[in-house]
């Protein structure tokens, strides 16, 4: 794990998840996409995701905002959500294998119980890529992910940035592609709230 959190610092690596929700391909669920993301200096600077159901494509690049196409064709600029909180949707990241680390079975469930509690509509989806498409896209609130990798977030979390969303960590500090965790949200006062909420005792 340390070799390969070196070479995020390199000065130009591509980083490529041709399929992400592997469970949900596996059990035949629709909900699958493809990533691929440039990072320069250890921070993504260009990337796309593909949903496979709808053929939709999320892309961004730093400095020139964040697009989807259609799968007819469509192009159209993406900005975030800005309905209150309390009406959005929020996705909230798997409860599987990779419950290890500060992010145990337990403190999933309590982050969902306490999101659940200031948010419209709680959904667990099963692919990081297409969530954070989704925040960039307006059409959710605010996504938390937890143990995911670069490949899973780094085109997603540009994408939300470039669409005027907020992306940290669960620990409240700037998300990168170092980070155990993601909060991706339509505004910091949303990401904020739903912090605020995950760290209520």
């Amino acid at each position: 794990m340390r070799r390969a959190h070196r070479k995020l610092d390199d000065p130009d690596r591509w980083i490529v998840d041709p399929v992400d929700g592997t469970a949900n391909f596996v059990a035949d669920i629709g909900l699958v996409a493809c990533n691929v993301a440039l990072a320069r200096g250890g921070a993504p600077v260009a990337g796309a995701t593909g949903e496979v159901p709808s053929g939709r494509i999320v892309w961004s690049a730093l400095g020139a905002g964040a697009w989807e196409v259609t799968a007819s064709g469509v192009t159209r600029r993406l900005t975030t959500y800005r309905g209150p909180l309390a009406t959005g949707c929020v996705t909230v990241g798997d409860f599987s294998w990779t419950n290890g680390g500060p992010w145990t079975a337990d403190v999933r469930a309590g982050a969902a119980r306490a999101v659940g509690g200031v948010v419209g509509r709680l959904r667990m989806v099963g692919s990081s890529a297409t969530e954070l498409a989704w925040v960039a896209a307006g059409r959710t609130s605010a996504s938390i992910l937890f143990g995911n990798q670069p490949w899973d977030t780094a085109a997603g979390a540009l994408a939300v940035r470039e669409a005027g969303g907020v992306v940290l960590d669960l620990h409240g500090q700037e998300w990168s592609l170092a980070s155990d965790s993601v909060l991706a949200a339509a505004s910091l006062a949303d990401a904020e709230s739903l912090l605020a909420a995950i760290r209520q005792p």
